[in-house]
């Protein structure tokens, strides 16, 4: 049956040729990034599996070349991609991206790749489709990922074991959203979807909850096989963005929002699993701390530095030194200024 494209509120959703239900169903999300995409969409579509297998490409009103590169890779591979274009920038607008793909999604399980990374394995995902028929009591799959910057190899990162493992929920939460690579990520649907309301409502960055609420039955399941490339700093990627300065209000809303994710996470949970929540709920406003204070918010530092430290006597120390690291980190490229001034040197 042949469905014709149609607009639907603020974004055009094609969908074309669809046959049968597909077991597995990839989320790509991308927004500017025509210098990404081919690489990552060609990687996904020519994977060999056993089952069928659908490819969702949200892009998130794109105003380079994204969109023209994904309509020709439609009419390549008309009955694998559908596409979710929107009219306005939802993501600008406080929308969780996932939140508008993933409700599109036929298959049982759900893979992502972000369109400025890309798979270096044509069997991962049968690799990870068969791991988990191994572990039914488990819902999410990962594996470690190789690390480019200025599209230079720098690292292989999340690489734990050298073996197939199960990693207990408490790890997975207190790594936060860098505990696992997001293009390595393969879950059971419906360990995280239908949404909680508190995730589509709150959650600041959907990485973190998406690993935690996919690893709350039965942990993650590692495979050690390194299948995808991660592009830290990339045009249009989150780390990019996390870069730029925020305002005051950003920072204090997104600690505010972290904090009611967290208790919301936590319910139903053990003891040990609650500990995990607070300390990685700790860590995070520690790093919102630091963050205020780079962007000169000092008022705002204080306050949330005094609710991630909870320890009086070691706070006290360890705010100075905060303090002194981020001092002699901004002064650094003063001083070489004024050395170089003095020297006649010209300082990039």
């Amino acid at each position: 049956m042949r469905k014709q494209s149609f607009i639907s509120g603020s974004y055009m959703h094609i969908e074309d040729n669809k046959v049968d239900v597909p077991e597995v169903s990839v989320l790509v999300h991308t927004f500017n990034q025509s210098e990404y995409i081919e690489q990552c969409l060609d990687s996904v579509c020519s994977q060999n599996t056993t089952f069928k297998y659908e490819v969702i490409v949200h892009d998130d009103c794109s105003t380079d070349d994204t969109t023209e590169i994904l309509l020709a890779y439609k009419e390549q591979y008309p009955e694998k991609i559908r596409l979710v274009i929107q009219e306005q920038n939802k993501r600008s607008q406080g929308h969780r991206v996932i939140s508008l793909s993933l409700p599109h999604a036929e298959g049982d399980y759900v893979a992502i790749c972000e369109g400025d990374d890309y798979w270096i394995d044509e069997h991962k995902l049968q690799k990870q489709y068969d791991a988990l028929q191994r572990h039914p009591n488990v819902d999410l799959c990962f594996h470690p990922a190789k690390q480019y910057r200025n599209k230079k190899f720098h690292s292989i990162i999340n690489e734990y074991y050298s073996e197939e493992t199960v990693i207990p929920f408490e790890n997975v939460v207190e790594g936060r959203g860098g505990y696992m690579p997001t293009a390595s990520l393969f879950i059971r649907k419906s360990s995280i979807y239908p949404f909680r309301d508190w995730f589509i409502e709150r959650a600041p960055v959907g990485d973190t909850f998406i690993q935690a609420l996919g690893s709350s039955r039965g942990g993650a399941l590692f495979l050690s096989d390194s299948m995808s490339v991660y592009n830290r700093y990339s045009i249009g990627s989150a780390t990019a963005g996390n870069l730029r300065k925020r305002s005051l209000e950003q920072i204090a809303n997104q600690a505010e929002n972290y904090r009611d994710c967290y208790n919301q996470l936590s319910v139903g949970l053990s003891e040990s699993e609650k500990m995990s929540c607070r300390i990685a709920l700790s860590q995070l406003i520690f790093d919102l701390s630091v963050k205020a204070l780079d962007d000169g918010y000092i008022d705002l530092f204080k306050s949330l530095f005094d609710r991630a430290w909870p320890d009086k006597h070691k706070k006290s120390a360890f705010v100075y030194i905060v303090w002194l690291a981020r001092y002699i980190h901004f002064c650094r490229p003063i001083v070489r200024k004024k050395l170089a001034h003095k020297r006649n040197l010209v300082v990039t």
